[in-house]
C-alpha cells in the first residue's frame, strides 16, 4: 500500500480517501499541508494492488490501517477519512479500538454502506452510480466526470480536471463495484468513540448529504462540527486554508 509522507512532528495524520481516488488527490494538490501526514493509496486505488474479491471484509480495511501504524511506528496519529474513509476509520476502530490513535477527522465521511446509506446520498450521485461499474469506457468516464463535478462544483481548470479524471480512471470498475457493494452499519462504533472527533462537511454536498453530518453528530455528541458554506464534497479543495487550520487545531488538541 503506497503512501505519501510529509516530514513533521511525531503525531502524524493518516488520510484514507474516497472511492476512486489516488493519493495525488490529497497530497499532490498540496491543498492539505499540515506537516507529518501519511496519505494512503487504499487497496484498489492509485499505485496499490487491485485484486478482485478483496474489498468486502471489514477486517481487511482495519488491518490495512493497523499495518501502516505499526510498520511506520506512528505515535498516536489522527485518522482523516474522506467520504469512503469513514467506513475504513470505523472498521479500524471496531477491530482495534482507539488506543493507538489520537482522534479522527470525518471529512464528508459516512458510517454506513449499502441500503441503509441510500437516504443520505444525493440524487445526482445515485443516478451516476451505475456508470461507476460499467466496462464501457464512455459510460464510465461520463459517470466519473459527474462525480468530479459533484465533488468540486466550483469548477476546475482543464489541467486539474484531466488529473482528477486520470486517477479516477486508474481505479478499475471491479474495484468500484467491490467498494460500493458492501453492506455496513457502523453507527454503534461511532457512538462508542471517545477520542477527539471533528466532522467536516459542506453545506452544498450533493454526494453525502448534510443529513449524514447531522447523523454523525447525534451519534458522537462530543464531536466538533465544522460546516463549509458553498463548498462541495471536497471541502479541503474549496477552502484549503480553513481545512488545514482546523486539522492542525484538532491535532494540537488531541
Amino acid at each position: 500500500m503506497p503512501w505519501v509522507r510529509q516530514a513533521g512532528p511525531s503525531r502524524p495524520d493518516i488520510a484514507p480517501r474516497a472511492v476512486a481516488c489516488h493519493c495525488a488527490s490529497v497530497a499532490g494538490t498540496t491543498r492539505i499541508t499540515p506537516a507529518g501526514r501519511e496519505v494512503l493509496d487504499l487497496r484498489g486505488h492509485g499505485l496499490s494492488d487491485k485484486p478482485r474479491d478483496a474489498y468486502g471484509d471489514s477486517a481487511i480495511w482495519a488491518n490495512d490501517i493497523h499495518a501502516v501504524i505499526e510498520q511506520l511506528e506512528l505515535a498516536q496519529p489522527i485518522l482523516v477519512g474522506w467520504s469512503y474513509g469513514g467506513p475504513i476509520i470505523s472498521d479500524y476502530v471496531a477491530r482495534y479500538g482507539e488506543d493507538a490513535i489520537a482522534g479522527s477527522n470525518w471529512v464528508a465521511a459516512v458510517c454506513r454502506l449499502g441500503e441503509t446509506l441510500m437516504p443520505f446520498l444525493g440524487a445526482e450521485f445515485l443516478a451516476a452510480a451505475p456508470g461507476f461499474f460499467s466496462a464501457d469506457v464512455e459510460e464510465s468516464v461520463s459517470a466519473l466526470r459527474t462525480l468530479i463535478r459533484l465533488c468540486i462544483p466550483g469548477g476546475l481548470s482543464a489541467a486539474e480536471e484531466a488529473l482528477m479524471l486520470g486517477f479516477n480512471v486508474a481505479v478499475p470498475p471491479h474495484v468500484r463495484a467491490g467498494l460500493l457493494s458492501r453492506n455496513l452499519n457502523n453507527d454503534s462504533v461511532v457512538a462508542d468513540m471517545k477520542k477527539p472527533l471533528l466532522i467536516t462537511w459542506a453545506e452544498k454536498d450533493a454526494v453525502a448529504l448534510p443529513a449524514m453530518r447531522d447523523h454523525l453528530a447525534r451519534l458522537a455528541p462530543h464531536a466538533k462540527v465544522s460546516t463549509y458554506p458553498g463548498a462541495g464534497h471536497a471541502p479541503f479543495w474549496d477552502a484549503p486554508e480553513r481545512f488545514n487550520r482546523e486539522l492542525r487545531a484538532l491535532r494540537e488538541a488531541a
